[in-house]
């Protein structure tokens, strides 16, 4: 959803681990192009639907995509995730 230059993106993902308790990240493309310039640009969250994992989403600069990151899952079978995260267009 896009208001002036702010867009709201919301979906959802699955994603299988490779090694479980470790550090993980995601990269989503913007589905409006925009130059971030830093990672706080862009903010948000991602949840597990049948597990506990938070991830944190924020601007990846070089490659100007939204970033999910978590600290790592107990689990390495697939799990679906909810995403939303919120940027402006540049």
């Amino acid at each position: 959803m896009r208001v002036g230059n702010v867009v709201t993106v919301a979906g959802q993902i699955d994603v299988t681990l490779t090694a479980s308790g470790t550090p993980s990240e995601v990269g989503i493309s913007l589905p409006l192009a925009s130059t971030l310039g830093t990672a706080y640009k862009l903010g948000g969250t991602m949840n597990g639907i049948a597990v506990s994992t938070l991830w944190g989403v924020q601007g990846d600069a070089t490659n100007n995509r939204a970033q999910c990151k978590t600290a790592g899952s107990t689990s390495t079978a697939s799990q679906t995730y909810t995403y939303q995260f919120t940027y402006e267009v540049v």
